[in-house]
């Protein structure tokens, strides 16, 4: 960018002195390193050079032979491929076609790097024949691409240096040092099985051959004492990027490439067309000596983000399928060099293994704009850790790493902190484990690895944490009694969530760990039962094997102060594979042992959360006989799911009598919620006996006649089993239980089943609840409020940039409640209602004048319907109800309930509306973020040194790391136990956009009227630039004829696909049960869900388009009418039976007729109208005279004017007049078409103007004909409906008028006032007189007489419009106010008498204006003498 220095003005012009320009030099793209990672940055070499040929100059300087360019190796690879694939000879098998493996084998390392060691690499080409080497050549990864052979020449233009003594040969893979590190293929063209690839194989048959030469050096630095000014690279970049195809800007390239578009047959290029590239520019990543990762696509303009992955390894499908092994090295040799026939040199290399590290690292890219200037010509392209762990407890220390990896990777984050987080081995599965680091006295883990979960599944897992397996509990040195607290931890939760600002691609993972009682965790289980009981996670495998005491785990570790309190209970210890213990009057935390499951067989899915959280639970432990015989599966994610658990079949651990007692009694499990979380509540139960045919007598029959020796010898087995477990115990203890359960059911003291599933719903018996916050008990109360507010009427006038007021919405009945208390510990509820919205459309020419209002519009109703239909129009628009649980210990918000109530909506607008709608919301987000910006930030500066001093260049910022606030899981989490949106319709219709006039184009401005041309040219960008979803190419020409064509073909297509006539779309509800999610996921999955609305609604769209005569309505309309066909004779027989009148089957059958042949005859009109007035709009634009078209759309039209008040008769006269208007259009074009043009561009014009005619004179008249058609159509439909009573009424927008006229704005500075409907209605006036097009001044009423005052005019009007003086300011001398005798001689009035300075063309040079009132001459009198000051001003 140059600019201009300041002039140093003398008082003399000659002596005044220019002192030159300043330069300013940008980067077309700065790359940011947010990682703790020493990348390294290259791209493709065409980027950075143009391909060297076989002559160039550094070829000539290696002094090898480059006999044949790479190109016509290739070539030559190519030609024998073919040939022996036409032999059937050996190497014409398997081939493939397809993509290398490398991805991008030619990539250059970019010339600045901030890292400390960069790798430069060489390959080595060889091509044998009879076992000798037919030639070879020097070449990156990608055989065809040329570079310099190595050397061990020294960095002389730069401070760089090498790292390592010699060049390394690598040797990894097949490649060894006794065979000088070779690998081979048969040919370099074909698939993977002939060409090179990253398996490093060799064969001494194969005809090619290479070898990789890499070796170290220091990266680039810069000495701040040797730079002119105190500038390098700007704080936080590492690397910056200005490729050959860059060497114009974005605008000039793209100004070239739509030049070049227009070009027809072979037009010599410019100068600047030889750098052009469709391509967009590519960025690879490499970490040391690792491959280069896939490119980051940066698009020309806009944001974009990715991900890409960069391996530790230099081949990684040579690490994936051999792993990390060392290569034998043999030690320093001398090798001859190149048998080039340029004398002969030595080189010293060493043979090493190349990096095979297993590691791979998956970062997020984002390619954003500049702010400020910088943003004109630099963009930004940051890349960052894609997955990003937070650890949000405040007492452990957290480890994290890829399952299956081993220790050392484990990543250590202190409470509080973040880290970024990379796969340890590509070979594992992408799953992660986490374990807290909490140390034994002997140094050892005290908890082992969680399993492995799925960092990219979004939202909360809870994952089971158990303690590490150890010695037998007589050689285990007890923990102190102090640090209890760190040994009671039963799971983790994790919750994934997107990180915002990344385009969906960056990750964050916060880790915390749940309460071991289940407050606030996401599952608990709750036993209130006297009854012990075993829960897992179902489908983990049980090993019964595995039932030794080097696996027991101690109750009394996990819950300590519990052993008081559960008599004994504490003191037992149990394997892993009996599961957890929920002992009696307890409750613990359930969390997943397998976080994540992959399905059995290839190609099934992972298993869902609600497949994870099944749980197995038994009253005996689950490895033992009782327990296995006794499980019940049940989903923790079904609300109101029951289980029932018989303790009458402990038999090894009950006596006879005992069991059969508790015959009535079971264990009743209900899924229910508290807050978030969900809870398996455990209740005892009585049990209707009274219909079970095992009961009674004959149930204790068969208990007493079941052999008793086998029940002891059963009881034996199990006591056997158990008794190395602390078995005698666990059974006294649970016949205890059996005995309170049997004295509870004697004394009707247990519920029946339907009571027993209300208490466990309810949570009834619990000592305290998960609602009230823990500084509060459950008596405190706190102060109450409540708020209501309604409003009769709201209006917001939307003004865009221009200034022009575009939209003004309009709600009507608005009405809040809400009630609360300070403390929460109640619920709190809220109500909103919105009774109307309307949404005038007051962009100029827009074809429907409200955009926005509902649609209540049914039609053929009968009376019960009428009544039902006014009491729906009545209802409110919009309600939205909010029901709040109290706050929950977890600091989640639960909503018990949330109810959204849409009413069907009717829209309608036209593209030319929403690109200004969508202009003007991306201008208040452009100034929300500059003020954010200019408050927030602070602007780095670079000082240079010149002739006059110091001056400052502001720099942009940039963030080198990832903040803690980004990672954090910033968005506040929500649970809802019911969320609501109900199903409603949207009446859409779409019409073309409007053609400005002269006047409204003066208004609008220049860039505004500029948008308007654009949108009826179809020059609209979807996705377009930066943030901006919509917008529009301004300013383009067609000056080719393919040009012309595509432009001619592009308006037709955007004008057919909006033409929409009333589609109903259908837009399904939204009913989620126990939902939890934060309000970006919510929002998110919203979005989604309408999406896919709009999308199953496509068939509506494109079958009410009037391109294709809205077939959609046309049937429709004939189902209304053989519906009224069948059901008016039917209501009329039951009225006439009701009244014994036989009319009222008569009136029935008429009303039915008519209905069918209304709507037969109407919609085949309506649609034969479409089809015709598409066709005209179709051969308008083929015309190629734009003023044709506009006056086309600016003219009135019966459909324009309100298709329901036509008739056959107005259609026919409207007809005519179109037809004889399209002859005469098509005459007078011959001869006016020539002459413009030659006015604009003389001969050239005229030619053109002449072939213009010739086409209107065949086009025009057609298209009068297509316009008759229309209108006749039109006719005949507005005649047959005219006497359909309900029907005649309009629909939807239709309907409604605009609340009031646009905003009136003031004066040449366009100034906003409060507004007055008197203004608004003079400036809606002014457009309709010669004033038309000026700003807006004034107006004064005087009766039945307004006078109009623009910024140059005033203009007279009587009452019905006709203009009866007009005057300009300029010509104004004097003005005075004063009594004139009446208009017939006789009374006196007021008047006033305006002084012209020169003599009109009457030769009046007094012109006199009668007032009624002396205050409006004097209003009048004051508002001319304004206007002149103001001409006076300006001149």
């Amino acid at each position: 960018r140059l600019v201009p220095k300041i002039y140093k003005v003398a008082h003399d012009a000659a002596s005044s002195v220019c002192f030159g320009l300043d330069v300013i030099l940008y980067a077309d793209l700065w790359l940011l390193n947010q990682t703790n990672l020493p990348l390294v940055f290259g791209c493709p070499s065409i980027q950075l050079q143009t391909r060297q040929s076989k002559d160039s100059s550094d070829a000539q300087q290696d002094g090898s032979h480059f006999d044949e360019s790479a190109s016509k190796i290739a070539a030559e690879a190519a030609l024998m491929e073919i040939f022996s694939t036409l032999e059937f000879g050996e190497k014409g098998k398997n081939l493939t076609y397809s993509e290398d493996d490398s991805k991008e084998g030619d990539i250059h390392l970019l010339p600045y790097q901030h890292c400390a060691h960069v790798y430069e690499e060489v390959f080595e080409y060889i091509e044998i024949e009879s076992s000798t080497i037919k030639r070879r050549w020097w070449a990156s990864e990608k055989h065809d691409s040329y570079r310099r052979k190595p050397s061990n020449f020294a960095f002389e233009d730069c401070e760089l240096t090498w790292v390592d003594n010699s060049w390394k040969i690598d040797c990894s893979g097949q490649p060894t040092a006794v065979q000088g590190g070779w690998e081979s293929c048969r040919n370099l063209f074909g698939g993977k099985d002939n060409n090179f690839s990253g398996r490093r194989l060799f064969n001494p048959t194969d005809a090619f051959r290479r070898r990789r030469y890499f070796r170290r050096r220091t990266g680039n630095s810069y000495d701040p004492d040797r730079l002119p000014y105190d500038f390098g690279l700007p704080n936080g970049i590492n690397a910056f990027h200005q490729p050959v195809v860059d060497a114009f800007s974005r605008a000039q390239r793209k100004a070239e490439r739509k030049a070049s578009d227009n070009r027809d047959g072979n037009p010599a290029k410019t100068a600047s067309s030889k750098f052009i590239d469709n391509e967009p520019t590519k960025i690879s990543v490499r970490l040391h000596d690792g491959s280069w990762s896939a490119p980051a696509i940066i698009p020309d303009t806009g944001n974009a983000h990715g991900v890409i992955r960069v391996h530790a390894s230099r081949w990684p499908i040579l690490t994936k399928t051999r792993g990390g092994g060392n290569v034998n090295k043999e030690g320093l040799t001398q090798i001859s060099d190149y048998a080039s026939g340029h004398g002969s040199a030595t080189l010293k290399v060493d043979y090493e293994n190349g990096v095979l590290s297993p590691e791979v690292f998956e970062l997020s890219y984002k390619i954003s704009e500049i702010t400020g200037d910088w943003g004109d010509f630099s963009r930004l392209l940051t890349l960052s850790p894609r997955f990003q762990i937070r650890n949000d407890s405040k007492l452990f220390i957290m480890e994290i790493k890829q399952a299956g990896a081993q220790n050392h990777t484990a990543t250590q984050i202190a409470p509080g902190d973040a880290s970024p987080f990379y796969w340890a081995d590509l070979r594992l599965p992408k799953l992660a484990s986490v374990r807290v680091v909490v140390n034994r006295q002997d140094g050892s883990r005290h908890y082992r690895w969680s399993g492995g979960f799925d960092v990219c599944n979004l939202g909360m897992t809870a994952m089971r944490i158990r303690q590490a397996r150890k010695v037998p509990f007589s050689d285990y040195d007890p923990m102190p009694r102090q640090d209890s607290s760190l040994y009671q931890l039963r799971a983790l939760r994790s919750h994934v969530e997107i990180r915002p600002g990344t385009g969906g691609t960056g990750i964050n993972i916060s880790l915390q760990e749940e309460d071991s009682k289940g407050d606030g965790s996401l599952f608990r289980i709750e036993n209130m039962t006297p009854f012990p009981i075993w829960v897992a996670q179902d489908g983990v495998l049980a090993n019964p094997i595995a039932n030794s005491d080097n696996f027991r785990t101690k109750v009394s570790e996990t819950n300590p102060e519990d052993s008081q309190n559960n008599k004994g209970w504490g003191d037992h210890d149990y394997t892993e594979v009996d599961g957890d213990l929920a002992r009696p009057m307890g409750r613990i935390s359930f969390a997943l042992d397998v976080p994540f499951r992959q399905g059995k067989y290839a190609g099934r899915r992972a298993a869902s959360m609600a497949e994870l959280v099944r749980v197995r639970v038994a009253l005996s432990p689950l490895s033992s006989r009782e327990g296995i015989e006794s499980t019940k599966v049940v989903g923790l994610t079904d609300v109101r799911e029951v289980i029932r658990l018989n303790p009458s079949k402990l038999t090894s651990t009950l006596t006879a009598n005992i069991r059969q007692r508790l015959h009535g009694v079971r264990v009743l499990g209900v899924v229910t919620t508290d807050g978030p979380t969900k809870v398996l509540r455990f209740h005892l139960m009585r049990k209707d006996t009274l219909n079970n045919v095992f009961s009674g007598a004959f149930g204790n029959r068969i208990g007493n006649d079941f052999p008793s020796d086998r029940v002891e010898s059963l009881t034996k087995v199990e006591s056997l089993i158990s008794s190395k477990k602390g078995g005698k115990e666990r059974r006294e203890q649970i016949a205890t239980a059996a005995k309170q359960a049997v004295s509870q059911l004697e004394s009707d003291g247990l519920p029946n089943e339907d009571d027993a599933k209300r208490q466990a719903f309810l949570g009834s018996g619990l000592s305290s609840t998960g609602y009230h916050t823990s500084p509060h008990n459950d008596h405190e109360m706190g102060q109450f409020f409540s708020f209501h507010a309604s409003f009769g009427s709201i209006m917001l006038s939307l003004v865009d940039s221009s200034p022009t007021e575009i939209a003004v919405m309009s709600f009507k009945n608005v009405s809040t409640l809400a009630k609360w208390d300070s403390l929460g510990t109640s619920s709190a509820s809220s109500l909103v209602s919105i009774g109307w919205l309307q949404v005038d459309n007051h962009v100029p020419g827009a074809p429907f004048p409200v955009a926005v209002c509902p649609d209540f519009t049914k039609q053929n109703l009968s009376e019960l319907e009428k009544e039902e239909k006014l009491a729906d129009e009545t209802a409110p628009l919009l309600m939205i109800g909010l029901n709040f649980a109290p706050k929950h210990k977890s600091g989640i918000r639960c909503l018990r309930s949330v109810t959204v109530s849409p009413r069907n909506l009717a829209i309608a607008v036209d593209l030319a509306s929403i690109v200004r709608f969508h202009r003007f919301l991306m201008g208040v987000k452009a100034h929300v973020a500059h003020f954010d910006s200019v408050s927030n930030e602070v602007a780095a500066v670079v000082t240079v040194f010149n002739g006059e001093g110091k001056k400052k260049i502001m720099l942009p910022i940039f963030e080198t790391s990832i903040s803690l606030s980004t990672t954090s899981s910033s968005s506040r989490k929500f649970y809802f136990e019911g969320f609501t949106i109900l199903p409603c319709n949207v009446n859409l219709s779409v019409a073309p956009s409007r053609a400005l006039t002269a006047a409204q184009a003066s208004l609008e401005g220049g860039e505004t009227a500029a948008i308007h041309t654009a949108v009826r040219k179809g020059d609209v960008l979807i996705g377009g630039n930066g943030s901006n979803v919509l917008g529009v190419t301004v300013g383009g020409k067609n000056r080719t004829p393919l040009a012309v064509f595509r432009g001619v073909f592009k308006s037709m297509i955007v004008d057919a696909l909006l033409r929409c006539d009333k589609a109903s779309l259908n837009f399904a509800g939204v009913s989620l049960r126990n939902h939890f999610s934060t309000g970006s996921q919510l929002s998110t999955f919203l979005a989604a869900h309408y999406f896919q609305s709009i999308r199953s609604n496509l068939p509506a769209l494109l079958g009410s388009l009037s391109a294709f005569g809205n077939p959609l309505g046309l049937i429709r309309g004939l189902g209304d009418g053989v519906s009224d066909f069948v059901n008016e004779p039917v209501k009329g027989l039951k009225k006439s039976v009701e009244e014994l009148d036989p009319f009222f089957v008569v009136d029935g059958v008429a009303r039915g007729t008519g209905s069918l042949a209304r709507h037969t005859v109407g919609g085949i009109a309506d649609s034969a109208s479409l089809l015709t007035e598409t066709f005209s709009k179709n051969m308008a634009v083929l015309t190629l005279d734009r003023r044709y078209a506009q006056r086309r759309d600016q003219g009135s039209t019966l459909r324009g004017d309100g298709e329901f008040s036509a008739t056959f008769t107005g259609g026919v006269e409207s007809a005519v007049a179109k037809l004889v208007q399209g002859v005469v259009e098509g005459v007078t074009g011959v001869v006016k078409a020539p002459i413009r043009g030659a006015e604009k561009k003389g001969v050239e014009g005229f030619a053109k103007g002449i072939g213009k005619g010739l086409l209107g004179l065949l086009v025009k008249p057609v298209i009068g004909i297509s316009d008759a058609a229309t209108d006749v159509m039109i006719g005949v439909k507005g005649s047959v409906e005219g006497g359909g009573g309900t029907s005649q009424r309009r629909r939807g927008v239709d309907r409604h008028q605009q609340l009031r006229p646009q905003r009136p704005l003031y004066g040449r500075d366009r100034m906003m006032r409060p507004y007055q409907l008197a203004d608004a209605v003079a400036s809606a006036l002014m457009m309709r007189t010669r004033l038309a097009g000026e700003f807006y001044l004034s107006h004064c009423d005087m009766g039945e007489r307004v006078a109009l005052l623009s910024v140059k005019r005033m203009l007279l009007v009587d009452a019905d419009g006709q203009e009866l003086l007009l005057l300009k300011f300029r010509h104004i001398k004097d003005i005075e106010v004063r009594q004139i005798p009446g208009p017939d001689g006789f009374g006196i009035e007021w008047g006033l008498l305006i002084f012209l300075n020169t003599p009109r063309k009457n030769g009046n040079e007094i012109e006199v204006i009668s007032c009624k009132e002396k205050a409006f001459a004097e209003d009048l009198c004051a508002q001319l003498k304004h206007g002149m000051q103001i001409v006076a001003n300006e001149s």
